[in-house]
């Protein structure tokens, strides 16, 4: 369960920091304005712009930055807080022996923390023996960066780039606003801006990946693989702390999506919002169970499309 948005403090602190900004904002424009009326700027095109001006600009700047942390914080919340109320079972599930329960309640907890990932915690262990195939991995217990890199591009690539196309439109419109007669200057500014991001994010997440590959090197799971059963896909993760806990994550067929590269077989699937992605190195795999796997993936879209057009159907009788 979400605590309640004014009972967390990262919440609070980013709240704050977003007042803190519109009243440098407010206070920025209206020193400027008293400095403007003793003292009118230059009607010279080519004069330096007033000091408190570019402070305003600086404030406008920083505001715009801060209101888009705040909101995206914001409908984060919203976004988690809809989806742990809907009481809908997720792709992804962590089940735990015994004493593991309470490391796996935290586990969950870091979960959505770090990644706004819903797992569903229980100590009632499946029938894996109704597994078809039940693969071991090594790829999966150290995932490499070329393989974590290609699952992220393919499970958010679409998501990743409507953030950054608002952030660019964004940035153009406010230059735009401070000198409408010089659009192609606006227009080079925000991109400038939009390769300065991208480089940061891509900076942060080499850092983040390379930190997780030391976090694993201190913690290697004891086992990973893939599970095929008749429904859904699984890829799953043992781990060991006072007790026996795994992570599974389930792609079912008729909600799954798939792309292959020479080395990789990546599937993804959705359930609550939730992106499930699931990367499988071929070579790790027998090729009769890939072929189980995309035998199942194209008997399912073909049910899905039949299903459709016998609604279509329906509503012309």
């Amino acid at each position: 369960m979400i605590k309640p948005y004014w009972k967390t403090k990262s919440h609070v602190i980013i709240f704050i920091l977003m007042i803190l900004a519109h009243v440098f904002w407010t206070t920025a424009f209206i020193v400027d304005s008293v400095a403007y009326m003793q003292d009118p700027a230059s009607a010279d095109p080519e004069a330096p712009a007033r000091i408190t001006t570019l402070i305003v600009v600086i404030a406008v700047l920083v505001s715009f930055i801060v209101d888009i942390i705040f909101f995206s914080d914001l409908f984060r919340y919203i976004r988690l807080k809809r989806r742990t109320s809907q009481n809908i079972k997720s792709n992804v599930e962590i089940y735990a022996e015994g004493a593991g329960k309470e490391d796996a309640d935290k586990e969950a907890k870091k979960m959505l923390r770090m990644s706004e990932v819903i797992a569903d915690v229980t100590t009632e262990n499946q029938n894996t023996i109704g597994a078809e195939f039940d693969c071991p991995q090594e790829s999966i217990k150290r995932p490499s960066l070329k393989a974590t890199l290609v699952t992220m591009i393919y499970a958010i690539g679409l998501p990743l780039l409507a953030i950054f196309a608002m952030f660019f439109v964004g940035i153009f419109l406010f230059f735009f606003m401070i000198d409408s007669a010089h659009p192609l200057d606006g227009l080079r500014n925000a991109t400038s801006l939009l390769v300065l991001v991208i480089l940061i994010f891509v900076v942060a997440m080499t850092i983040i990946m390379i930190a997780q590959r030391v976090r694993l090197k201190k913690r290697t799971p004891k086992a990973a693989g893939i599970r095929i059963y008749p429904e859904y896909l699984e890829q799953y993760v043992v781990s060991y702390k006072e007790a026996m806990m795994e992570t599974r994550y389930k792609v079912n067929y008729d909600n799954m999506k798939r792309m292959q590269t020479k080395n990789f077989y990546i599937i993804k699937g959705k359930v609550n919002n939730q992106t499930a992605a699931i990367t499988i190195l071929k070579k790790e795999l027998p090729a009769e169970a890939l072929e189980l796997i995309e035998s199942r993936y194209l008997n399912a879209k073909e049910a899905k499309k039949a299903q459709k057009e016998a609604k279509k159907k329906e509503k012309k009788n």
